[in-house]
């Protein structure tokens, strides 16, 4: 159905979540080569000392602060961040302010980007980049959205901590750049965190189509959404789902539980080959 965005508002206080139709170009697949995959995990002494930076009570602040637990420094001015929904105004531009303010903190060169909804809501997304000494042309995306909503017996545009989706993956995604800062790598590293999420996925898609347009290669994406919640009183444990009879799904899946206990994480990793989209 077409619709405006006043009525996709009006979908949204009805719990109904509206997604765009656009036609998008078919992505070729990736060669059998490219693919390739280790057989075995060897622990990487880099990897064991990026694991050995994971803080937890840094990540514990940046979720504070995204979620409004209390007030954030803004554009030099304090702010409390008490909804970070893409149809507002000033909460949806200081939580991109904020985020813009902590990569270029970092050292990192950062910037906007720009898109419209509906042709009516101008928003951005926020970009920095951590270019690759040898190969800065092979481009890996660290991303999560920024955006967060309420449920239907609330209103958004006061109220939408956010906490779990998706303060936890873009604190996540802000540690893991100061994490990875200090080190040289050759390919390049761009982290993106986008709004429109919980709209109807628009930052994304206006980026995706920004990059496909401009030919850049974009080897891989690393999607970090809702991040280390888990059932009180239940092991600590993490889902791999992969499509049923998918060899390179169950390939990433089997690296992913490989690397669990290489590198003596507490976790327990199941692979599922259920299909499950989420």
């Amino acid at each position: 159905a077409r619709a405006t965005p006043e009525q996709m508002q009006r979908m949204a206080e009805l719990d109904l979540k509206s997604l765009p139709l656009r036609l998008h170009p078919l992505v070729p697949s990736v060669s059998p080569e490219r693919a390739a995959l280790p057989a075995s995990i060897t622990p990487n002494p880099f990897i064991l000392d990026m694991i050995a930076r994971v803080d937890t009570n840094t990540l514990y602040s940046s979720v504070g602060d995204l979620s409004g637990e209390w007030p954030v420094i803004v554009s030099s001015s304090p702010y409390m961040i008490a909804t970070r929904y893409t149809y507002t105004d000033i909460p949806i531009k200081k939580a991109t302010r904020f985020t813009y303010e902590y990569f270029q903190s970092l050292g990192l060169p950062s910037w906007y980007d720009y898109y419209t909804i509906g042709g009516v809501y101008e928003r951005r997304s926020v970009l920095a980049q951590q270019t690759g000494l040898t190969q800065p042309g092979r481009i890996y995306l660290l991303t999560a959205h920024l955006d967060s909503t309420s449920h239907k017996d609330g209103n958004p545009y006061l109220l939408a901590p956010g906490a779990d989706d998706n303060a936890s993956g873009s604190a996540a995604l802000m540690h893991i750049a100061e994490i990875l800062k200090p080190y040289n790598f050759g390919c390049t590293l761009r982290y993106v965190l986008f709004t429109g999420e919980e709209v109807g996925y628009y930052g994304s898609q206006a980026y995706a189509a920004e990059v496909y347009s401009q030919g850049e290669n974009i080897e891989a994406v690393l999607n970090l959404d809702m991040l280390a919640y888990n059932t009180p009183g239940t092991g600590a444990t993490v889902e791999l789902h992969t499509r049923p009879d998918n060899v390179s799904d169950l390939a990433i899946a089997n690296l992913f539980a490989g690397v669990v206990p290489a590198y003596q994480i507490d976790l327990v990793p199941l692979v599922l080959q259920d299909g499950l989209s989420f």
